[in-house]
């Protein structure tokens, strides 16, 4: 399996990412917290819809500017067996709750085909593409933080629960360990169902005597239910009879009751006729006053017509008044505007010409305020220059001291070219390098091979020359007979092929640590070049940027030059400015007075209007005066000298003789009403006196006796109390007769139930035979150890050939029963912790690739490591980069790091920086 592309919205940080993935080693590389193993448990979600978080929403990117709808999607694509698929997953939550969704495609000729849709359908078919679950994916292909170190520095028994953990042999310790609740909750299922099974005989004996009992219950309450029947019909005639008395008894009440209304009646109508007289009395006694205060209710509209004209004549004077004194100020304001109208206009003038002089000046200070920022910018480029040209002299120092020591010779960097030339004299080397350190390799894997074929002739011939020198006279292969001379010639050769090969090894030995020294200097130097590599990228932004800062510092000086004359002209605007201001201050008084004049003057009316107005007053004051003369002939009372309180204290008195004249004028108007009322309440209660006449007669001839209706209550009482106790007798009898048919049916249910709790126990109890020996079975002495068995070889002839695509110096690795590890190299076997630290971290990494390939079930294509550096010191980590960069081996790798120096080994460098809690990706191929 190839990862080809990730994309993610809203997943965890991620708002918006798109991750293509290349064939080598991709590393993704970041700060803590940036979001880099999201990458990782995002292709887990996708593959398996595994995820680590405490529940599937929290996976989900909170957004407070999405509304109420938020969608996760995560869409991974992957080629398998040579054919391209795209899986989707996404989760959409609302306030009511959350959605996931799945789908699987195919991709044809670039177009999705559509496989299946559907969580577990999904989940389904890729374990059948991938040929694994989603734990084998997570133990075999993905290889968390520090698994690498824990395989070699682990204790054998940590490395035996580790390598089991990882070959998922942890599932069958659990089902191990799982298997006593279980199969104690089935011995105690199958200690209830025993002591539950009842005798069926005792059950039947019971069921029989239930069913007994309840025919001879039914027999007596039928009997009794006929003679409940029989009395019923006698109440019903009964209660019939009294239904007649109830009517002559109900008629006899409802007569008497009308009598006493009816008197009640009579009474109130006589009190309201009372009533109504008393108040047609009042009437009459309210005409006679009304007729003495008339005349003064009469004069009242008189006295307020008075008063009116008298306030009006009053008011026109004033009128007259107020026009006069206007008059007088307009004359005023006209002589102010004529004598200052000649400095105003000069003010307008020089207003007009102060504000073009000062917008000038606004315009020229802009100009002024630009060329002081063109100033500072001018420094800022300048400043820039001098540090790009300092960095750049210092890589220029820094590579010519490291390619001196190659005899290689640069010129001084100028341009982009100049790092061309550079890069491509770095890339010349660095290929010479690494066919030198191949060519190392090679001579170190043959030497190596060699001295493992010399040791192995060395030990074969160990035991045969031992052998011989303590037999007398016999072949130590063939066990013939041999003679002194030929003993201690075949002595002679064995030692003598042991001291040349032991010196050849020996020779051998010397080259290898020779050429391990060669090659570790090439190594030394490789990274010398690759540091400089890294920074001629840097260095063609530098060159950039320092052509585009000199093209800017021109135009800056050039926009300088042509603002200097710009403040000479602004100095002399200043003072001409100035003068004008003086001239406008001397004038700005005169120009008050003429605007104030001005505005009083068009505030006020028109002049001949207000005359003409003078003119109607005076004629409007005329006629009031006549008026009010007329008033004061017809009433000796009124006077135009009176004051407007003693006027109104008369007024007020004939408002309250006309209030009162006017209130007995609607008390006197009812009284035609009260008359006729009277007669018709007379008419009313000589009706009711007949009525009660009539009521009285109908009592008297009334049908009903009272003694002969209590005698019918108390008949129809005793049998309504015999009645009521057949009922109860009944009502107890049929309760009694359901209990019966009750307890047959659980009787007959508990037999049921027996039966089953029979057949129950004996399924019980097989399977808790079974569970037993699966228990067994899943033992560490049972399947476990037999699996133990079988994967160690895998894991072993894994792991040794990756020691050989390594070009590693150690040909085979073996873990005992125990898992102590020992290993097999040019001196033989060695025990692991005698090994240098870099040696034991390659190790590790073909172990644990060793138990991928057994666990994958072919060739690995892709492995995600997680933090491979986690606990590793610095020498380790180079040892580790150097492996990581010679493991062409395997198509694709996914590195997760936050460690920098790891950037070497990468064929494309994947950065993830975190902005405002938003995940971003940014790819250097």
């Amino acid at each position: 399996m190839i990862f080809t592309r990730l994309e993610l919205k809203n997943f965890k940080s991620h708002a918006d990412t798109i991750l293509d993935f290349n064939p080598g080693i991709s590393l993704i590389v970041g700060e803590n917290g940036a979001g880099k193993s999201s990458i990782f448990e995002a292709i887990s979600f996708a593959l398996f819809k595994s995820y680590t978080t405490k529940s599937i929403n929290d996976l989900v990117r909170s957004n407070k500017n999405t509304g109420d709808k938020i969608q996760m999607i995560v869409r991974l694509s992957f080629v398998s067996n040579g054919i391209e698929y795209m899986v989707e997953r996404t989760i959409t939550l609302t306030k009511s709750g959350s959605k996931p969704t799945s789908s699987l495609y195919k991709i044809v000729d670039g177009e999705a085909e559509i496989i299946v849709s559907g969580n577990k359908e999904v989940d389904k078919e890729i374990e059948i593409i991938l040929s694994m679950d989603s734990s084998t994916f997570l133990n075999a292909i993905h290889i968390r933080q520090g698994e690498i170190a824990e395989l070699i520095d682990k204790t054998p028994a940590k490395r035996k629960k580790l390598i089991g953990k990882l070959l998922r042999l942890e599932e069958l310790e659990k089902a191990y360990d799982n298997l006593p609740r279980i199969s104690e909750d089935y011995k105690t299922r199958k200690a209830v169902l025993e002591d539950r099974i009842q005798p069926e005989s005792e059950l039947n004996f019971e069921l029989k005597k239930a069913k007994e009992e309840h025919f001879t219950l039914s027999e007596r309450n039928n009997a009794l239910k006929k003679d409940y029947e029989s009395l019923k019909n006698d109440i019903e005639l009964k209660n019939k009879e009294k239904e007649e008395l109830d009517k002559q008894k109900k008629d006899y009440e409802a007569l008497n009751l009308k009598l006493v209304h009816e008197n009640e009646n009579l009474n109130g109508l006589n009190k309201l006729k009372e009533e109504m007289s008393n108040k047609y009395k009042e009437i009459l006694r309210n005409e006679e006053q009304m007729n003495l205060l008339k005349p003064y209710s009469d004069k009242l509209p008189v006295y307020n017509e008075f008063k009116v004209s008298l306030t009006d004549l009053n008011n026109f004077k004033q009128d007259e008044k107020n026009n006069k004194e206007i008059i007088t100020k307009i004359e005023g304001y006209k002589s102010i505007i004529e004598s200052e109208k000649e400095n105003h206009e000069r003010f307008v003038s020089l207003e007009g010409e102060t504000k073009a002089l000062n917008n000038k000046k606004v315009e020229l200070s802009a100009e002024i305020k630009r060329l002081n920022e063109l100033e500072k910018e001018k420094n800022t480029l300048i400043h820039d220059i001098d540090q790009y040209n300092k960095d750049l002299d210092s890589f220029y120092n820094d590579a010519k001291t490291v390619l001196s020591e190659f005899e290689e010779e640069i010129e001084t960097i100028k341009t982009n070219d100049d790092l061309n030339n550079l890069e491509s004299l770095v890339e010349t080397l660095r290929t010479n390098l690494n066919n030198e350190t191949a060519e190392i390799d090679e001579e170190l894997k043959k030497l190596n091979k060699e001295n493992i074929s010399l040791n192995q002739e060395i030990k074969s011939l160990d035991e045969p020359l031992s052998d011989i020198k303590e037999v007398d006279n016999k072949c130590p292969v063939c066990q013939s007979d041999i003679s002194e001379d030929k003993k201690n010639e075949l002595i002679h050769m064995y030692e003598d092929t042991i001291k040349t090969n032991t010196k050849k090894i020996n020779e051998n030995n010397e080259i290898i640590i020779k050429l391990n020294k060669e090659k570790s200097l090439k190594d030394a130097n490789l990274l010398k070049l690759d540091s400089i590599k890294t920074k001629i990228y840097q260095n063609k932004h530098i060159v950039g940027d320092l052509d585009k800062f000199s093209k800017s510092l021109e135009t800056v000086n050039s926009k300088i030059n042509d603002l200097q004359g710009k403040k000479n002209e602004l100095e002399e605007l200043d003072k001409i400015i100035e003068s004008k201001n003086n001239e406008f201050k001397e004038l700005e008084s005169h120009d008050k007075k003429y605007l104030e004049a001005n505005t009083l003057l068009k505030s006020y009316p028109d002049e001949s209007k207000i005359k003409d107005e003078l003119y109607t007053i005076a004629g409007k004051i005329n006629l009031e005066e006549e008026k009010l003369k007329e008033y004061v002939n017809a009433d000796s009372n009124l006077s135009l000298d009176m004051s407007f309180e003693t006027l109104d204290g008369l007024i007020k008195d004939l408002s309250e003789k006309d209030t009162r004249y006017h209130v007995l004028l609607g008390s006197v108007k009812a009284k035609g009403e009260y008359e006729e009322k009277l007669k018709l309440k007379a008419d009313e209660i000589s009706q009711k006196e007949n009525d009660i006449k009539m009521i009285k007669k109908a009592i008297e001839s009334s049908a009903y006796n009272e003694e002969n209706y209590r005698n019918m209550i108390f008949l129809i009482e005793r049998l309504n109390d015999k009645f009521n106790g057949y009922s109860k007798e009944i009502a107890v009898n049929d309760n009694n007769l359901k209990i019966y048919e009750t307890t047959v049916e659980t009787i007959e249910k508990t037999i049921e139930a027996n039966r089953k709790n029979k057949e129950e126990f004996i399924a019980v109890k097989e399977y808790y035979g079974l569970l037993e020996d699966l228990r067994t079975f899943y033992s560490k002495d049972g399947i476990q150890k037999d699996l133990r068995s079988q994967s160690r070889p895998l894991i072993q002839k894994y792991t040794r050939e990756f020691f050989e695509k390594f070009n590693f110096n150690y040909s085979d690795l073996i873990l005992d029963d125990e898992y102590n590890i020992s290993i097999y190299g040019p001196e033989g076997e060695a025990n692991i912790e005698m090994v240098s630290g870099g040696e034991k971290i390659a190790i590790s990494l073909a172990l644990r690739l060793g138990i991928t390939q057994a666990m994958s079930k072919g060739n690995i294509e892709t492995i995600l490591l997680d933090e491979p550096t986690i606990h590793l010191d610095s020498f380790r980590k180079q040892h580790l980069i150097t492996v990581l960069r010679s493991m062409s081996v395997i198509p694709q790798m996914l590195i997760v790091t936050h460690d920098d120096e790891l950037e070497n080994a990468a064929d494309t460098l994947i950065r993830v920086v975190k902005e405002d809690g938003i995940s971003k990706v940014k790819i250097n191929s």
